[in-house]
């Protein structure tokens, strides 16, 4: 068993932000999380709407996709907790 460690842009805010108000949604899948490191609790941990992401490697974005999919997941993320999501740029470690 390894750690497999990546990247990810998501429209969320802080998981234990959400969690009085949204736990059901990120145990249930509506929203992901983006851990910063292995086993990270909710403290450490962003909840949203993916709009990106990598695995170890780097990869090339067209920007003008990556507009369309932040709008998206902005949209997603405001209907979904009734919050205005920030976008993150940090590790997914799993």
């Amino acid at each position: 068993m390894g750690i497999d460690i990546g990247s990810k842009l998501i429209v969320g805010l802080p998981a234990n932000e959400l969690l009085q108000y949204h736990e059901d949604k990120i145990h249930n899948g509506d929203l992901s999380t983006s851990s910063f490191y292995y086993d990270a609790g909710f403290e450490d941990q962003i909840a949203g709407i993916d709009v990106y992401g990598t695995d170890s490697n780097a990869k090339e974005i067209d920007f003008l996709i990556l507009s369309d999919k932040f709008l998206e997941a902005s949209k997603k993320f405001k209907e979904i907790t009734g919050l205005d999501g920030k976008l993150y740029l940090c590790p997914n470690v799993w």
